[in-house]
């Protein structure tokens, strides 16, 4: 593979996965994120803490990568940040805010269950990906769901773990992806899934 096709295809990888995170086609604006730093004990050197007041969430970026770039999706009520790093590596945190409808029939364990199953369908299949394995998680006492998968691609293939949480009537994706399959298991990817916090 020549160095432009591999650089081609991880955009392609990472337009996808951006769609994806923001549900797939629609209008959309692509912004760049404001950053509210705050200390944490548990924060690396280098790396870059996210708030999101709107979104009522923070994460911490591993160090090397470069500031969230959000979007928008009005279609679908996402909106996602996006943020690339070393060895072809991109993370990204999405939410929509679920309808008064939908928010009361979540109601059940079965349904949420159901829902985080949507979830995990919607992101996958408008990533093109392959489910490899998934495990049921926890963050703040919210159930989520947590799944590893592959993207192939004529020019280079992906790696992909994309956890889904539902909080607060809405519904939350945070994930990183990359074309090295080592990278998903560093200490500072790692500590980015672990850093996801739901705010009040």
């Amino acid at each position: 593979m020549t160095k432009t096709s591999f650089a081609r295809a991880v955009t392609l990888i990472i337009a996808a996965a951006a769609s994806a995170a923001c549900g797939g086609a629609g209008s959309a604006t692509t912004t760049p994120a404001s950053n509210s730093a705050s200390s944490d004990a548990t924060e690396v050197v280098g790396s870059t803490p996210f708030t999101s007041a709107e979104g009522k969430f923070k994460v911490t970026l591993p160090a090397g990568f470069a500031p969230f770039q959000e979007k928008k999706n009005e279609a679908t009520r996402m909106t996602g940040y996006t943020s690339s790093g070393p060895n072809n590596t991109v993370c990204n945190v999405s939410y929509s805010q679920f309808s008064d409808a939908l928010s009361d029939q979540l109601n059940t364990p079965e349904n949420l269950e159901k829902a985080l199953g949507a979830m995990r369908d919607n992101s996958v299949k408008g990533m093109g990906g392959i489910t490899d394995k998934e495990e049921k998680i926890n963050v703040q006492e919210h159930p989520g769901l947590s799944v590893y998968g592959t993207i192939l691609n004529t020019d280079a293939t992906a790696y992909f773990r994309m956890d889904n949480v539902i909080a607060n009537s809405r519904g939350y994706r945070f994930g990183c992806m990359s074309t090295n399959k080592e990278e998903l298991d560093k200490p500072e990817i790692r500590a980015f899934f672990r850093s996801f916090r739901i705010t009040p």
